[in-house]
């Protein structure tokens, strides 16, 4: 019997001790599998961006239409800006100098026009990197989703000094695509902090003291409202992220 009884024992303080490194690993293992996850998604949206500020600088509008998107990617021109002679190169300054003499108004560029899926994407090292016509088709997408679920992508023109400007909001929530069959408290959480952010920064004094759950029961915020977004429909932010170190926020 005293047999039995230790090696009883001996299972419980098993099972606790796996308990509490399950309770002490989940919220690490999340932390590190969110920001990986969230890193992905921000380059993604990044890449959607940038076709929009594009794309508006061609049509002077944004658009809510993945297919005008992806289209206006895959098969339009656009102007291209790039120096006839290198301004870097010493061998190049009397060149320079002779032609400047000769018209003032000369200036060093020369404009052609490239593919817009060959030129408009993240610049590195000065060169841009292009994406394969299958990931542009991909763009709606949201990572991890296997493909099921888009980006919110929502377009508006607000006035401001009397004049019309278009705006674009593009959106993925968290609860697209964060792991909460396997994370489900910790996305909670996540959400929690969240929204007490959110409805500190608020000018909504209905939602002062609230807890998430219950701004959700009363209809005060959606749980979708929280994730990775750039742009406003109710602001000109120059199509800002909600990431840390954006450069468009600086």
């Amino acid at each position: 019997m005293k047999k039995v009884t230790e090696i009883l024992l001996a299972v419980v303080i098993v099972v606790l001790c796996y308990v509490i490194f399950k309770q002490i690993q989940g919220p690490v293992q999340f932390e590190k599998e969110a920001a990986n996850r969230k890193a992905v998604v921000v380059k993604k949206i990044k890449d959607i961006r940038t076709a929009q500020q594009e794309y508006k600088k061609a049509k002077g509008k944004f658009t809510n239409n993945w297919d005008e998107l992806i289209a206006f990617i895959l098969e339009d021109t656009i102007e291209y800006r790039s120096e006839i002679y290198d301004e870097n190169n010493l061998e190049n300054a009397a060149i320079l100098e002779q032609l400047r003499k000769q018209d003032k108004n000369w200036k060093n560029e020369k404009i052609v026009r490239v593919a817009v899926k060959d030129t408009i994407f993240d610049i590195k090292d000065k060169m841009p990197y292009s994406l394969s016509d299958a990931d542009i088709r991909k763009l709606p997408y949201i990572p991890f989703t296997n493909e099921t679920k888009k980006f919110e992508l929502d377009t508006a023109n607000i006035t401001t000094a009397g004049l019309q400007i278009p705006v674009v909001r593009c959106h993925a929530a968290y609860i697209d695509f964060l792991d909460t069959d396997t994370y489900n408290q910790e996305v909670w959480n996540l959400l929690s902090d969240e929204f007490n952010l959110f409805a500190a920064q608020s000018q909504n004094d209905e939602i002062a003291g609230m807890g998430l759950k219950q701004a959700i029961d009363e209809g005060q915020v959606s749980i979708r409202h929280f994730g990775v977004t750039f742009g406003s429909l109710e602001t000109s932010t120059n199509e800002a992220g909600n990431w840390t170190g954006d450069s468009a926020n600086e």
